[in-house]
């Protein structure tokens, strides 16, 4: 598992170019997202809710009621309702009937609160933030470590588009 200084990837975060040297035995994964106008608003959003995860997680993981206090109010309200336990198991039922091209697609509707704070616990995430700077006026640049492919990453893209950019595809 993917093991990373929460200190040191604050400190990357808070860098405006890509952080070092990688880590041995990871591999790096490029993504861009691309914004319709203030990819550095984008940029600068994405950025706000990384350090309050980082922040408020390096001593011990909050409980889930915790995180609405934590992260930025905005990115809490563009998240999406919570459901109810047969509302989850409904959708995953439906979710789990579509074509493997679908599945993808459908995974993109907004995430809630909860589900997209549990891809972020320690034993969950299988990334960490190793860089990210503007491309030009529509375009960013996001570097990350990984330990190898394929890996999850929907609650990354989840945080660039409730951040802002309208796509983030991951660069082969």
């Amino acid at each position: 598992m993917l093991q990373d200084d929460r200190k040191e990837e604050l400190e990357r975060v808070l860098q405006e170019t890509a952080g070092g040297d990688r880590p041995p035995g990871t591999m790096m994964a490029q993504f861009t997202a691309r914004c319709a106008e203030d990819a550095e608003g984008v940029l600068k959003a994405a950025k706000s809710v990384m350090c309050a995860v980082l922040v408020h997680s390096r001593d011990r993981w909050p409980p889930d009621d915790e995180w609405r206090s934590v992260l930025p109010e905005w990115f809490v309200s563009r998240c999406a309702k919570e459901k109810s336990e047969d509302e989850a198991r409904t959708w995953l039922e439906w979710w789990r009937t579509l074509p493997h091209e679908q599945r993808a697609i459908a995974s993109r509707e907004n995430w809630s609160l909860s589900n997209w704070v549990a891809w972020f616990e320690p034993d969950e995430r299988q990334w960490i933030w190793w860089g990210a700077w503007i491309e030009g006026p529509n375009s960013i640049r996001v570097t990350v470590a990984v330990d190898g492919l394929p890996f999850a990453w929907g609650a990354l893209e989840w945080l660039f588009l409730a951040s802002g950019a309208e796509s983030m595809s991951l660069e082969e």
